[in-house]
């Protein structure tokens, strides 16, 4: 049986995930980078941390919705890197829940709510950031199976055709290869960071569009029968 091709809804589900995603991402990530930069457990354990882990864990949400809606998007065509594509996602974003796990920890044990009793003042400023570096572990494992999902991404990109999808395939590509890149540099030799992400994340950004525009597309096939219809009435 022929499979249909994704719906205006999967589309902009896709498109509308990624926004929602990148914004959450930065606000919760600023969040809790401006109280690790202060170093005070304080900060850690304050609402503005507790605040950014929550917008972190909704991203994981997204990522769920964004890999279905992508996971409908290419199936029509490539109905097994489509399938790959989505479980990466859903992997990475089984990993990634579980990284912010150790930062909601860290949150609950600086605020005191560690419901043992048994951190003296050392023990618990020294738990604390034992669990931030235990998150930034657990992240670039993380990462390493999103780079894969984009470069899958990438690939059904440039294998669907057109000089837009085939641009922002090959950009797409070039992010997984560089979050790829980084992990494994951060996973091997922990002091370092290379810091290619930076530099290469905006095939992440450009992918934003290509959903917009294809979601554009499917509206216009869909009221375009009913105005040839009418044209022939």
């Amino acid at each position: 049986m022929e499979r249909r091709g994704a719906t205006p809804v999967e589309w902009f589900a896709a498109a509308g995930g990624l926004v929602l995603m990148a914004g959450l991402a930065v606000a919760g990530t600023g969040a809790i980078g401006r109280a690790r930069s202060d170093a005070s457990i304080d900060a850690i354990g304050a609402a503005a941390f507790g605040w950014g882990v929550v917008a972190l864990y909704v991203v994981v949400l997204l990522d769920i919705i964004v890999a279905w809606a992508l996971w409908r998007v290419f199936r029509a065509d490539r109905p097994g890197g489509a399938a790959l594509a989505a479980a990466f996602r859903l992997a990475y974003a089984a990993a990634f829940a579980a990284a912010i796990a150790f930062l909601a920890d860290a949150h609950r044990i600086a605020a005191g709510l560690d419901g043992t009793g048994a951190f003296d003042a050392e023990a618990r400023d020294a738990t604390v950031f034992m669990r931030l570096g235990e998150f930034d572990t657990a992240w670039s494992g993380a990462l390493l199976v999103f780079a894969a999902h984009l470069v899958v991404i990438g690939w059904l990109l440039v294998r669907r055709g057109g000089v837009f999808a085939i641009i922002v395939g090959v950009l797409v590509f070039v992010a997984g290869a560089g979050y790829a890149v980084d992990s494994v540099v951060r996973i091997v030799t922990p002091e370092s960071d290379t810091g290619v992400a930076q530099f290469t994340f905006i095939g992440e950004l450009v992918l934003i569009a290509w959903p917009v525009v294809g979601g554009i597309g499917s509206i216009r096939a869909v009221r375009r029968p009913t105005g040839a219809m009418r044209e022939g009435a």
